[in-house]
């Protein structure tokens, strides 16, 4: 009896050792696959930050009014667009403008704390123009115009995600006549801000000898990563540190705890019992989590059901996991939300006026349907900031958004801002007279705001200017001719005086 029991025992221990032996490296399996999947929601907001200036950056560098300044600088396309409200609205810290020949011909830089410029030369990265991307800008084959260059650099103010993009006509015709070079902060503030869109605390920081750190460890609930945001000699490598819950390895470990104390009690006729337990209560609902886990890395969060709820340690653990996971996904959507939203006005911002229009776009050419856009521009809004002040001007964008919101019927039409006091209007299926309608009913309903505009040259209050187009795509056209020609509308309806509506039919596209 003696020896079976001892033999019973050590059964137990070896079951037990087996049971150790899968399950240690199962739970490492698991904090591994969530550890990975917190660094990568950390790098899809930064690569989301590069990509939005990225888009910025182009859309600057190919338009054909800043080409022409890069050729020739004249004060007036520089009082207009070359100021500080240009920074705010697209929530930069540095603007640099260089011609053909490399050289610095307009910069701009944001305010600090104390509502100063802040010094360019705190802002500018270190022998900027030494590095070879720069070099390249200037020296590119006459057919090569596609180059753009994005990254992390340090500055002496701090850490800076950049965008470097060759300055070219809106067709992406003719030579490279200069190079742009946008620059947005990544201050500590701005950095939790990210973290809390990833729902992932976070740092960055310079290394200056990344042979020095494994390129990826987990240590101490911590993600590291060493990474190189730009293949050029002399740019330092940042290293990514991620916070990770350690709420997984601590439940994991009370779970081997209960395995242990329970097997240790279940000697002799309970050894198979034991085993059945350990194999229904612990290996089949850990198996369960496993592929439960490997289904959410490999689909949508909100398209995978959960794990049957259980009430025992693993039903914890699993209950933990999707808890964490249902606020990833809030943070999905709230993260979706504010990439398409206007933080001020809450209406459509530019990248979702930008993905619309293309859809529409692509519609109305399937169907040979007619398409409509609006450009408006709220009248002398700078001297308005200047005498009342930001806050009011803010106020004023707020209100005459919700008045432009109002003059549109259809619940297809988009109303969106498309930048500083400018907002456009997309209107599906619609032709010139009822583009007209709408401009002009826009033009009456802001004005009706009666808001005091004591610095207007046009009127006592606050009003708009509008321009439009209406047309139907044809064969190789794009959607780029309907916004040249409302933005010439624009300007004729500033030119007639400001506070009205002008538009015209959009001319047939050139056989040439």
């Amino acid at each position: 009896m003696l020896l079976c029991l001892l033999f019973l025992v050590l059964l137990q221990l070896l079951l037990m050792g087996e049971v150790r032996l899968f399950l240690h490296p199962l739970v490492l399996s698991m904090e591994k696959q969530f550890a990975d999947s917190q660094q990568h929601r950390v790098a899809m907001v930064l690569q989301r930050e590069l990509h939005d200036l990225q888009r910025i950056s182009q859309d600057w560098s190919s338009w054909d009014s800043l080409y022409d300044y890069a050729s020739a600088p004249n004060p007036t396309f520089a009082n207009e667009n070359l100021i500080p409200e240009t920074m705010d609205g697209l929530e930069l810290d540095l603007f640099l403008l260089y011609d053909k020949e490399g050289r610095l011909i307009s910069s701009l830089t944001s305010q600090d704390e104390a509502g100063m410029p802040r010094a360019l030369t705190l802002l500018i990265p270190p022998d900027l123009q030494h590095l070879q991307l720069f070099r390249a800008l200037f020296s590119r084959p006459s057919g090569d115009k596609t180059d753009s260059f994005e990254g992390i650099v340090p500055t002496p103010s701090g850490l800076m995600a950049i965008s470097l993009q060759p300055v070219l006509h809106s067709d992406k015709q003719g030579p490279v006549n200069g190079a742009l070079l946008m620059g947005r902060l990544l201050t500590p503030a701005y950095l939790d801000h990210l973290a809390q869109i990833a729902g992932v605390p976070f740092s960055l920081s310079q290394v200056s000898a990344p042979q020095d750190f494994s390129r990826y460890r987990i240590e101490d609930h911590r993600v590291t990563h060493v990474t190189e945001p730009w293949q050029e000699p002399g740019v330092p490598s940042l290293l990514l540190t991620v916070q990770v819950s350690s709420e997984l390895g601590q439940l994991a470990g009370e779970t081997l705890e209960y395995a242990w104390v329970f097997t240790a009690v279940a000697l002799g006729g309970l050894t198979l019992v034991f085993i059945y337990l350990i194999h229904r209560l612990v290996l089949r609902p850990l198996r369960q989590l496993e592929q439960y886990v490997g289904l959410v890395w490999r689909n949508d969060l909100q398209a995978i059901p959960a794990p049957p709820t259980r009430n025992d340690e693993i039903g914890r653990l699993s209950n933990s996991f999707v808890g964490l996971l249902d606020e990833l996904a809030i943070k999905q959507q709230i993260l979706a939300r504010y990439s398409y939203e206007d933080s001020l006005t809450g209406i459509a911002n530019r990248r979702r006026f930008e993905e619309v229009f293309t859809q529409a776009f692509l519609r109305a050419k399937q169907a040979s349907g007619s398409l409509a856009l609006l450009m408006i521009d709220v009248d002398y809004f700078k001297p308005f900031n200047d005498h009342y002040g930001h806050p009011e001007g803010d106020k004023v964008l707020q209100q005459v958004a919700m008045a432009i919101a109002r003059s549109v019927n259809k619940v297809s039409d988009l109303v969106a801002r498309y930048g500083g006091e400018e907002f456009v209007v997309l209107l599906e299926g619609a032709d010139l007279a009822v583009a007209h309608q709408v401009a002009e009913r826009i033009c009456q309903n802001v004005a009706q705001l009666d808001i005091p505009h004591a610095s207007s040259r046009c009127a006592n209050r606050v009003t708009v200017s509008c321009g439009y187009t209406a047309g139907i795509p044809q064969g190789k056209d794009n959607g780029r001719r309907w916004h040249m020609v409302a933005d010439e509308s624009l300007y004729q309806a500033k030119g007639a005086g400001r506070n009205c509506a002008r538009g015209q039919q959009l001319p047939p596209l050139s056989s040439g």
